[in-house]
């Protein structure tokens, strides 16, 4: 694929944009990294890449954990945009979702933070359930839980806010059980509490068994994490009593 390339500059021949991004795209596999970008480079001046190209770029820095180049890509993705005359060409959901991934296991709650921003602010951004639910999870997974599960909380409390304009918004019943397994062992009971009260009158679709039971159980192990012993028991005296009619 590299002689390929090199012939074709050589030749002052032209890539077109889906065989630039599936040379990118192979280089992505291939976890050559630098050589992507220097494809991109190399043609840029002859062929305007596409959202796409920096999207896999922004996968591959990812997938190698090179965060330290992932944001650079993602401001010159939205410099090439404004240059563009093409509305299309911006950071879009997926190129997001990557960010959030990639930042999430890195446990960077500052460059989460940022990436949230942002998401919020760009008005050619349509954020949807899923994107909602990744800016929650990410936030949960990235560090001290009484400084991120305030920032989790805000996020889930938007979502809220926002479902009686869009009622497509509505939490799905297993995000309110990833906070609450996520703050259960870190931080009081009232916290834990929030959502599981919630979880009844503000979520969509079908609150199974096996959801009930651990949200249950992910209740009383927050009582006992905040020294609550009498409450826990009693969780688990009306507990039992429940199941027994289900």
């Amino acid at each position: 694929i590299f002689e390929e390339n090199e012939i074709v500059n050589r030749e002052h021949w032209k890539l077109n944009t889906i065989v630039m991004n599936a040379v990118i795209e192979a280089s992505r596999e291939a976890q050559r990294i630098d050589e992507a970008y220097q494809i991109l480079e190399s043609v840029e001046k002859g062929l305007e890449p596409d959202s796409l190209s920096y999207n896999i770029l922004i996968s591959a820095c990812i997938k190698t954990k090179k965060l330290d180049v992932t944001m650079p890509f993602n401001e010159q993705l939205k410099d090439n945009g404004q240059k563009c005359s093409s509305g299309g060409f911006h950071p879009d959901i997926f190129t997001y979702a990557t960010l959030l991934m990639g930042f999430r296991h890195a446990k960077d709650l500052q460059s989460l933070l940022e990436i949230v921003f942002e998401m919020k602010s760009c008005c050619n951004l349509i954020l949807d359930r899923s994107t909602f639910t990744a800016m929650v999870d990410a936030l949960l997974y990235s560090g001290s839980i009484k400084v991120v599960g305030l920032y989790a909380l805000c996020i889930f409390g938007e979502i809220v806010k926002r479902v009686c304009s869009n009622p497509g918004l509505w939490p799905k019943p297993h995000l309110y059980v990833s906070m609450m397994h996520e703050l259960a062992a870190r931080v009081d009971y009232d916290i834990v509490k929030s959502p599981y009260r919630r979880m009844w009158p503000d979520s969509t679709g079908t609150i199974s068994p096996e959801v009930q039971e651990e949200a249950g159980h992910l209740l009383m192990e927050a009582a006992l994490n905040d020294g609550q012993v009498d409450l826990a028991l009693d969780k688990l005296s009306n507990t039992i009593t429940r199941w027994k009619g289900i």
